[in-house]
């Protein structure tokens, strides 16, 4: 073993980029197992700009096509060079396993900038980047395991299919956001033997302002709703603006901005602009955090309409921001909002059932709206902390 007993925990945490403007999730999940004394290395496919932790980025292939051949061979003789005990054991497993010559070429190629360093665990950000890099745990002596967040088991096993098969097979740990997409990585094949987690995503409740001061519902109108999501299809978007044009036709007066960019953004304007809803839908963009955060600590209602969703950090946002929830039942926001309680919960793609559910939370007695105001920031403090992620990955990985 090249791994000795009393060798500090080291991560080498995989993703195919830097986190971006969406990825605030995985930001926090270096950040805690950092506080708490692991040491983290940050491995990506692309180049991009990371400053809060030790960042490997990976050897990108030339568009001009004569070159690829050369980079390539460069690449792994460099690694060769770099590692070569590890690329021969590598390229022994891969054979075992029936891989063809061009699988193992690429095998090696994605991960070269893995090998050469001496990790005590791997841990792909999301199941997607173990594929290709299943026996990298056995090559390197590292503990392997991944994080699954939703789109890896909820959407792409659906146009690939097995594409699990052989990662299930090479996992020594699973870390869940929700329970929901633990049984769906049941049914993809996960062995049940397989130790598995779940850590819920966190949020610095302390970025936001107490609930006194936030404004009543009918005493400042029109009625203001948010939503922070990625421009994505399954965002749900249009299902919203459907439930928010029935409320338009009843009368009721309303503002509905959405934060946050992305492909289908062009759509979505051109939705809003069929529907008659110009006047009153905001697509505010990408803006910065501490932004979201005011515009959040300024409006009423928070929707969150998903067809799929792991967890969803937005939502805890706009708890611990004293927002009244309204989202689908997609996946882990059943686990996020917990029903009549810290917010509410409608089936997905539903639009009518959301209109209604928006027209009986605004008519609710304002005791009963703060009483659920301060039930979902209470479970915010209490449940889904940094703190608490921190503690539960150093013990993960422990």
């Amino acid at each position: 073993m090249e791994r000795t007993k009393n060798l500090k925990i080291h991560v080498g945490f995989v993703l195919s980029s830097a986190p971006g403007y969406s990825e605030v999730f995985l930001t926090n999940t270096m950040k805690t197992m950092l506080a708490k004394g692991i040491k983290v290395t940050l491995f990506t496919d692309k180049p991009g700009k990371v400053i809060f932790v030790k960042h490997v980025a990976g050897f990108r292939l030339p568009r001009n096509r004569f070159l690829r051949p050369v980079k390539v061979l460069l690449v792994l003789c460099l690694t060769f060079l770099r590692a070569p005990l590890r690329v021969l054991r590598y390229v022994s497993v891969l054979r075992s396993d029936n891989r063809r010559l061009p699988e193992i070429i690429k095998s090696i190629f994605i991960s070269s900038h893995i090998l050469p360093c001496r990790l005590t665990h791997i841990h792909f950000g999301f199941a997607t980047l173990g594929i290709y890099r299943e026996h990298l745990g056995r090559v390197m002596d590292a503990k392997l395991s991944t994080s699954i967040r939703g789109y890896d088991v909820c959407i792409y096993p659906l146009v690939h299919k097995n594409a699990y098969e052989l990662l299930w097979k090479n996992l020594d740990r699973l870390h869940t956001i929700s329970s929901d997409l633990y049984n769906v990585a049941c049914r993809l094949g996960l062995p049940l033997h397989v130790p598995h987690v779940k850590i819920n995503p966190a949020v610095d409740v302390n970025l936001f302002p107490s609930l006194d001061g936030k404004a009543k519902i009918g005493s400042q109108w029109p009625l203001r709703i948010i939503t922070v999501a990625r421009l994505h299809w399954k965002k749900g978007i249009d299902y919203a603006l459907e439930a928010l044009l029935l409320l338009k036709n009843k009368g009721i007066d309303f503002t509905y901005t959405v934060i946050g960019t992305g492909e289908e953004r062009e759509r979505l304007i051109f939705l809003v602009h069929q529907m008659g809803l110009t006047e009153c839908v905001e697509f505010a963009g990408k803006l910065p955090h501490d932004q979201v955060i005011n515009r959040m600590g300024a409006s009423h209602l928070y929707l969150q309409p998903s067809i799929q969703e792991g967890f969803c950090n937005a939502v805890l946002e706009a708890q611990a921001s004293g927002l009244l929830c309204i989202v689908s039942d997609a996946e882990g926001l059943q686990e996020n909002i917990l029903h009549g309680q810290t917010g509410w919960v409608v089936p997905k793609r539903n639009p009518d059932v959301l209109a209604r559910k928006i027209l009986e939370v605004i008519a609710l007695p304002e005791e009963q709206k703060q009483v659920i105001r301060r039930s979902a920031r209470r479970r915010v403090e209490e449940e889904f902390s940094l703190e608490l992620q921190a503690k539960r990955f150093a013990e993960f990985f422990s």
